[in-house]
């Protein structure tokens, strides 16, 4: 005859000497059987089940050392019993243990799972044999709007071409000819993209432009009191820009008879000048 037992108050029916066992509860629980005949006891037999009720919620990490990949550890008290590894998001046969030998270049990651499941997937890890590569620029000095296009230079250490785009600023590239369209900073950046030998690989450089100097003559400089309120006239080069006028210091413009010391500042995003001259009222 057969003695059937069962830990974790789970149901359980004997009937015809098989254990139909109904699971209520989760967790690990032991099955125990024990033969006996006229003579006494057997040997008594256990079995250790873990009862799951969802799938792994734990997110596994992995370490990565050359082509082994090693999933952190986790135990039926996480909810797991095994691992699914996958390469490019695709699940590889057979690959249910804690570690896995990356044969192909790839992205690797690995879930833990259960007999409910599998749970989530863990950060991707890049396997690959292709080598790395950098990119340097050639110096670039500060550079003036208006100037003539210049040329950049970025070289890849694979020896292999280079792209150039404009990431911002006020620049515009066509090739490797920069043209400039403002003032302030640019960032340009070369690109590698790669190919089977090499992984990609990018640059950026900064490029300040100046304001460029804009040619001012003063004009209108003398005048004959009249109560009225004099100012003289600026030309520029190139013409139209916005010009405005300081009388020893103020921004008032006079109309008394005197001598005032005049400034004319432009007022321009991308050009600079400040003449100086004097300016008369005669009495």
């Amino acid at each position: 005859s057969y003695t059937w037992s069962l830990s974790g108050g789970d149901t359980m029916d004997t009937t015809g000497g098989r254990a139909k066992i109904t699971w209520t509860t989760t967790g690990k629980h032991t099955l125990t059987l024990t033969s006996s005949n006229g003579c006494g006891d057997g040997v008594v037999k256990t079995l250790q089940v873990n009862v799951f009720s969802d799938a792994p919620t734990k997110v596994p990490t992995i370490t990565p050392s050359g082509r082994t990949l090693q999933s952190s550890a986790a135990g039926a008290s996480d909810g797991v019993t095994a691992y699914q590894w996958y390469k490019d998001d695709v699940a590889i046969a057979g690959a249910t243990n804690s570690t896995y030998g990356a044969k192909e270049d790839g992205t690797y990651t690995v879930a833990y799972t259960n007999p409910c499941g599998t749970g989530p997937l863990s950060a991707p890890v890049v396997v690959s044999t292709k080598q790395s590569q950098t990119v340097t620029f050639e110096p670039i000095g500060d550079k003036t709007f208006g100037e003539a296009p210049f040329t950049i230079k970025a070289t890849a250490s694979s020896s292999l071409p280079v792209t150039y785009i404009v990431v911002h600023g006020p620049v515009t590239i066509n090739g490797d000819v920069v043209t400039t369209t403002g003032t302030g900073t640019a960032t340009i950046r070369a690109t590698q993209a790669g190919n089977n030998e090499y992984n990609s690989a990018f640059a950026d450089v900064v490029v300040k432009i100046q304001k460029a100097t804009a040619t001012v003559t003063l004009a209108s400089l003398q005048h004959t009191y009249d109560g009225t309120v004099k100012a003289p006239v600026a030309t520029t080069v190139p013409a139209g820009l916005q010009v405005s006028f300081t009388y020893n210091g103020s921004s008032t413009a006079p109309k008394n008879a005197g001598s005032y010391a005049v400034v004319a500042t432009i007022n321009n995003s991308n050009y600079t000048g400040t003449p100086h001259g004097t300016f008369g009222i005669l009495k």
